[in-house]
């Protein structure tokens, strides 16, 4: 996947994950997006979502609105989920080591107690 196309999966799948922390379907989003008076179709929103169509700016900076978010907050997601189970790995890998760690110190404790 070329860098362009990987960029719209990544703000489709930005998109989605903000339409539904906010309990919104698709149909929802477009009604709220709103262009030249007229909703967005489901269709357009889960083309954008896919990542594939290149919706125009004016388009992206209507749904950043919709959404509650700036359009740079919009196109530039954080973490993505992909990037969020990886953080929640290493996280439980280091929470894992540190119960081994403990319990290392404690044996070690228990055994200079015992000297």
């Amino acid at each position: 996947m070329d860098e362009h196309r990987q960029f719209l999966h990544e703000v489709g799948e930005h998109i989605r994950t903000l339409r539904k922390a906010r309990g919104w379907n698709q149909k929802t989003l477009g009604q709220r997006v709103g262009m030249d008076g007229k909703p967005l179709s489901q269709a357009a929103i889960s083309s954008i979502e896919k990542g594939a169509v290149d919706a125009r700016l004016r388009t992206y900076h209507a749904i950043a609105q919709a959404l509650g978010v700036s359009l740079n907050q919009l196109v530039t997601p954080a973490n993505t989920p992909s990037e969020n189970e990886q953080l929640r790995q290493k996280l439980e890998e280091l929470l894992e080591n540190h119960e081994k760690l403990t319990a290392l110190l404690a044996a070690q404790d228990e055994q200079e107690e015992q000297s």
